[in-house]
C-alpha cells in the first residue's frame, strides 16, 4: 500500500500536464511510496494520450481513470478518492506542480503528529496566494491559534480514513466553490492540523491564457459568487458556536469572500448593478456580521460594510478609488487617511486603525570597539515617521532585566551603538518606535539583510559574546557567556617539561582571535576516563601564554585526559589540549609508600590530545617481574 495517493483531475491540460506529472513521479519520497491517480474528465486536446504514456512509463505508479466530461473537478476528485490506496490523499490540479520534497515532508509531518490535514506551503506562479499561514512550520496548530482557515484551497494532504470517517466528498452539483466547501468541512472535523512552511510544496499556476474555470468571466462575477458563500458559512456555524472562534473564522469569509467583492468591479458597474452588489453584501452582513468580526476588520472593510448598509453607493466608489493618505492621530488613536473622515455620516470608529503593525528591518550588525552597532529601519504602518523616536531594547530571557538604548533616527532609519549589559545571559533584541503618542515594539532580526553574516564573536570583559538568530522566527539574540553559541577556540600545547615528578605544561588559547581577558577564570582539568573523577589545577597567565604545574601524587591509577577550562561569563567551557607535535617528557617514577608509581604523558590516537597514564605496582609485582 502506498503512503500517499495524489489525485489529479484532468481536463484539456495537455500543455501543462507533463510538468505536473514529472513533479509527482520525481518526488523525493520515491515511487515506491506514492501513486498518481489521474482522472481524465473527457479531455479533447490529447491529454488522455499524455496520461497513457506516463502510465506505460511508470506502471503501478501512474494509474489512469476515465469518465465522460462532468463539467467540473468535483466528480473526478471523488472518483480518485474511491480508487485511492494510500494512507494519505493529496489533491493536485493538472496545471500545477509540486516541489521536489513536498510529499516526503508532508507525510513525515503527518506521521509524527497523527495529523488529519497537513498544509504545504503554496506559492503563486503568475498569481497571488495566501501567505500568513506559511511563516513557520507548525507540528500541531488549531483554527483559533493560526490563520490556516484563510487557506480554503484543497491542495493539502488529508488522511484517507479521516475523509472516509466523516464522509468528506466534493459537491458534484457545484462548478465553483466546491473546494472551499470541502476544505471548510474538513477543517471543522480535524483533530490535528499541521503546516509545512519550510519548503515550497505547491506551485499554483495562473494560466496566462485564462482558460481555467476560475479565470472565466462567469467565475469572477461577484453577483454570482456572493450566494455561494452562504453554504460554507452555514456549515461552519453549525459546527462552531457563537464566540471567539466563530468570529475568527467569519472574519476570513467577510474579508476574502464577501467584502472583497466590492472592488474595482463594483466601481466599474452601473447604478443598478452597484445597488444589487451592495444589497447582497448588506444581507450577508445583517445575517452574520457580529461586533467581534467588525472589530477585526480594517478600516476599508468597515467602510465597505457601512456604505453597503446605508446605501452610500457613490461614496463607496470614491473610497475604493482613493489613495489612502497619512493617518491622523488624535488622543492616542490613529485614523486612516480615507475620504469622508469627519463627515457626520461616517462615524470616527469606522476609520480607526486598531492593529497598527511595526515594520522593522535589520540592515547591519557590527562591532564598534567593544560596542555593538545596529543599523536598520522601524516605523509604524500608516503613520508619518517624521519625528518618531526609536529605541533598541535588550531583555534578559531568564530574569526580564531590561536595558533601553535611544537610537539616532531620521524618519524610518535608525543607528544605535550599544554598551552591552554586564550580566551574562541570553539578551533578546527588540526595537520600539514611538510617534504622536502611539508606541509599538517588536523583536528585531526576522527581516534582515541576509548577505551580511554579522560580526564575529569576541571576548569582552563580561565574557564570550556572540549573536544568533532564533529558530523558527529568526529574531536576534545576543549571547553573553556562551549559553547558546559555543566558543570555538584555538587551543594547543606549546611546551611540556618534567621537573622531578611534576609535569610543567604551557599552552596557548585564543577565542575569535583574542586571548582570554585579564581576570578570566582558567584551569587545567584532569578527568579520569573510567570514573569521570575530575581534578582542577590552577593556571597562570603570562606573556608566554598559559602555564600549569601538575603533581601526579594525588591522582589515582588510570587514564587522565587533560582539558583547558575557561569561565567565559558565568558558563564554563572546556576543550581537549592538542599536543601538536610538542615533545613530551619521559615518564616520571617515584615510590609512594611500598608502591612504585609511574606517570606517563602521551598523545592519544588518532586525535593527538594530551593524556596522562598513571600506574601503580606493588612490591610483590615488582618481585615477580624481577624473577
Amino acid at each position: 500500500m502506498p503512503d500517499v495517493s495524489v489525485i489529479v483531475p484532468v481536463y484539456n491540460c495537455r500543455e501543462y500536464l507533463p510538468r505536473c506529472i514529472d513533479s509527482l513521479v520525481g518526488q523525493s519520497i520515491g515511487t515506491g511510496r506514492l501513486e498518481v491517480v489521474a482522472v481524465d474528465d473527457g479531455s479533447t486536446d490529447g491529454s488522455a494520450g499524455v496520461l497513457d504514456e506516463y502510465a506505460a512509463r511508470h506502471p503501478g505508479v501512474v494509474r489512469v481513470l476515465r469518465e465522460p466530461n462532468s463539467g467540473g473537478p468535483s466528480r473526478p476528485r471523488n472518483l480518485g478518492i474511491e480508487h485511492a490506496r494510500g494512507r494519505y490523499v493529496f489533491f493536485c490540479d493538472a496545471d500545477d506542480w509540486l516541489g521536489p520534497e513536498a510529499l516526503e515532508r508532508m507525510v513525515a509531518m503527518a506521521d509524527r503528529n497523527d495529523s488529519d490535514i497537513v498544509l504545504g506551503k503554496i506559492v503563486g506562479v503568475g498569481r497571488s496566494t495566501p501567505v500568513s499561514m506559511f511563516k513557520i512550520d507548525r507540528e500541531r496548530t488549531t483554527l483559533l491559534d493560526s490563520t490556516v482557515y484563510n487557506s480554503l484551497a484543497i491542495f493539502k494532504l488529508f488522511r484517507r480514513d479521516f475523509l472516509d470517517r466523516h464522509k468528506l466528498r466534493f459537491d458534484e452539483d457545484r462548478r465553483l466553490g466546491e473546494d472551499l466547501l470541502f476544505a471548510a468541512h474538513a477543517y471543522l472535523h480535524a483533530e490535528v492540523i499541521s503546516v509545512v512552511a519550510s519548503h515550497d510544496c505547491y506551485h499554483l499556476v495562473g494560466r496566462p491564457d485564462g482558460t481555467s474555470i476560475t479565470q472565466e468571466d462567469s467565475s469572477r462575477d461577484p453577483l454570482a459568487l456572493l450566494p455561494l458563500i452562504r453554504e460554507p458559512i452555514d456549515l461552519m456555524a453549525a459546527h462552531v458556536p457563537p464566540g471567539e472562534l466563530r468570529d475568527h473564522l467569519l472574519t476570513r469569509h467577510f474579508r476574502w469572500d464577501i467584502l472583497a467583492k466590492l472592488d474595482d468591479r463594483y466601481v466599474a458597474s452601473d447604478s443598478a448593478r452597484r445597488t444589487a452588489l451592495a444589497e447582497s453584501v448588506a444581507a450577508l452582513c445583517g445575517e452574520w456580521l457580529t461586533p467581534g468580526v467588525l472589530d477585526r476588520l480594517p478600516p476599508l472593510d468597515r467602510l465597505r460594510v457601512h456604505c453597503a448598509r446605508e446605501g452610500l453607493l457613490d461614496e463607496l466608489a470614491e473610497i475604493l478609488t482613493a489613495t489612502a493618505g497619512t493617518a491622523s492621530v488624535r488622543d492616542g488613536r490613529a485614523y486612516a487617511g480615507l475620504p469622508y473622515h469627519g463627515d457626520p455620516r461616517f462615524p470616527d470608529e469606522l476609520f480607526e486603525l486598531r492593529r497598527l503593525y511595526l515594520w522593522r528591518r535589520l540592515d547591519e550588525l557590527d562591532w564598534s570597539g567593544d560596542r555593538l552597532r545596529l543599523r536598520g529601519h522601524a516605523y509604524i504602518e500608516h503613520l508619518d515617521p517624521d519625528g518618531s523616536e526609536i529605541e533598541l531594547v535588550l531583555r534578559d530571557r531568564e530574569t526580564d532585566e531590561t536595558h533601553v538604548y535611544p537610537a539616532e533616527s531620521t524618519g524610518r532609519d535608525f543607528t544605535c551603538e550599544i554598551d552591552l549589559p554586564a550580566a551574562p545571559g541570553l539578551w533578546d533584541v527588540s526595537v520600539t518606535s514611538r510617534v504622536s503618542g502611539i508606541e509599538r515594539t517588536g523583536r528585531l532580526g526576522a527581516d534582515r539583510d541576509e548577505s551580511r553574516t554579522g560580526p564575529p564573536a569576541r571576548v569582552l570583559p563580561q565574557g564570550f559574546t556572540a549573536h544568533y538568530y532564533t529558530t523558527p522566527y529568526g529574531n536576534l539574540t545576543i549571547d553573553i557567556g556562551g549559553r547558546k553559541v559555543s566558543p570555538r577556540p584555538s587551543v594547543r600545547l606549546t611546551r611540556a617539561a618534567r621537573i622531578g615528578r611534576r609535569l610543567q605544561i604551557e599552552a596557548a588559547l585564543s577565542i575569535s582571535g583574542q586571548a582570554p581577558g585579564e581576570g578570566t577564570p582558567l584551569a587545567l582539568l584532569l578527568v579520569e576516563r573510567a570514573t569521570d573523577e575530575t581534578v582542577r589545577i590552577p593556571v597562570t597567565s603570562g606573556p608566554s601564554g598559559l602555564a600549569a604545574v601538575l603533581d601526579p601524587i594525588p591522582l589515582a591509577s588510570g587514564t587522565w585526559d587533560a582539558y583547558l577550562w575557561a569561565d567565559l561569563g558565568g558558563n564554563g567551557h572546556r576543550w581537549r589540549l592538542p599536543v601538536s607535535g610538542v615533545p613530551l617528557p619521559a615518564p616520571a617514577t617515584w615510590r609512594q609508600g611500598l608502591r612504585l608509581r609511574t606517570a606517563r604523558p602521551y598523545a592519544t590516537n588518532p586525535h593527538g590530545n594530551l593524556s596522562l597514564k598513571i600506574t601503580s605496582r606493588s612490591p610483590l609485582s615488582l618481585l615477580r617481574r624481577a624473577r
